[in-house]
């Protein structure tokens, strides 16, 4: 079963970007599922722009959530 939530805390940059990635395509190929959560939390922000930027690159519809501290990704 899909789990439709992404929580980066505690990762770096690398490992991010390949759970973000890995689950953009779980995502993307998992036909039940039409929204995903990815949980970038406050930080410096270095997290939140790369995952906006990979978000970006995918042509994902996608809204930054302040009370989420992350984003909310449709299909």
């Amino acid at each position: 079963m899909f789990n439709n939530r992404l929580d980066l805390h505690g990762k770096d940059l690398n490992k991010a970007t390949a759970a973000v990635l890995n689950k953009l395509f779980e995502f993307e190929n998992d036909e039940y599922e039409n929204i995903l959560y990815i949980i970038c939390g406050k930080g410096t922000g270095t997290l939140l722009l790369h995952v906006e930027e990979l978000l970006e690159e995918s042509n994902y519809k996608y809204y930054y959530d302040d009370k989420l501290s992350g984003f909310v990704i449709s299909k």
